[in-house]
């Protein structure tokens, strides 16, 4: 039996009982409604605290393969009302894009919690191989992963900056349609997204077409002759250890078999970040 409930009832019938033995008429009447509304109250407490036992007081944070550091200092003084939303482009660290010189790099929000969003970069940024050499490899082992949490960490964004990523346990997850192992979790500030990510943030594969900057075209990635778009990494395995997939230049998902030494990759970081009044929406 829900035990509020049962909580409440046995308050009720037990009020009522001493209030009908006890008291004249016009005690009695007086007497039940204060019994009833003790009985609500009393069911209302229970409920409660059964939740606070059964789930915690603190709200829980779960997303598709994260889990955000929560000793990580929250740094934002923006209202909850001013967090941005899914959709949105703010304006976060610099990079080359364009030309020789670094500009603000776009970023386009996937989720939003608690003050805290997850972003990817609007445009392919670079051209990167996800391993160096071909061999077996997972996103806990590849070069590429190295890559993103220090060369372009350093590169684009300030001390100040960094302050606000905010480390995340990124799971190991397997492709849809194969076994192929995909390692273990790790802990990073920048990371890719996986097949399941990429399925859940982004509707359609027209959402999930992507044009490399000038920068990353110039290091070497594929530009498709007609859309001018590109390929971009993802960090799950492909169908084998020596395979990642990737999303095409069409939006599509390529489940299958992008070597991991291939030299035409584009690479959209993500990363969680903390929010605050000094981040630039477009």
């Amino acid at each position: 039996m829900n035990v509020p409930l049962f909580l409440a009832v046995t308050v009720f019938i037990l009020g009522l009982v001493f209030t009908l033995s006890n008291s004249n008429r016009s005690e009695k009447k007086q007497g039940i409604i204060t019994t009833l509304i003790v009985s609500i109250l009393s069911g209302v407490i229970a409920n409660v605290i059964s939740y606070a036992i059964t789930y915690g007081w603190e709200p829980r944070e779960t997303q598709p393969g994260f889990t955000i550091d929560q000793t990580e200092d929250k740094l934002s003084t923006k209202a909850m009302s001013d967090l941005p939303c899914p959709g949105d482009i703010i304006q976060f660290g610099t990079y080359p894009q364009n030309s020789s010189s670094s500009s603000p790099i776009e970023w386009i929000v996937l989720n939003s919690m608690d003050e805290k969003l997850l972003v990817i970069s609007s445009n392919a940024l670079d051209c990167q191989k996800y391993h160096s050499q071909d061999t077996d490899v997972t996103w806990e082992t590849c070069s590429l992963r190295q890559w993103l949490n220090s060369t372009f960490y350093n590169a684009a964004f300030s001390g100040e900056e960094q302050k606000h990523i905010l480390p995340t346990t990124v799971s190991a997850q397997y492709n849809p349609q194969y076994s192929t192992n995909p390692g273990s979790d790790t802990q990073d500030k920048l990371f890719l997204l996986s097949i399941d990510e990429v399925n859940l943030y982004f509707s359609s594969n027209n959402d999930r077409v992507c044009t490399a900057t000038l920068h990353a075209v110039k290091q070497g990635a594929y530009e498709n002759s007609s859309t001018g778009s590109s390929w971009w990494w993802l960090r799950t395995p492909g169908i084998s250890n020596k395979d990642a997939a990737s999303v095409n230049s069409d939006g599509s998902i390529d489940y299958d078999d992008g070597s991991v030494i291939s030299s035409k990759g584009s690479v959209r970081p993500a990363m969680w970040i903390a929010w605050t009044d000094y981040l630039d929406v477009t």
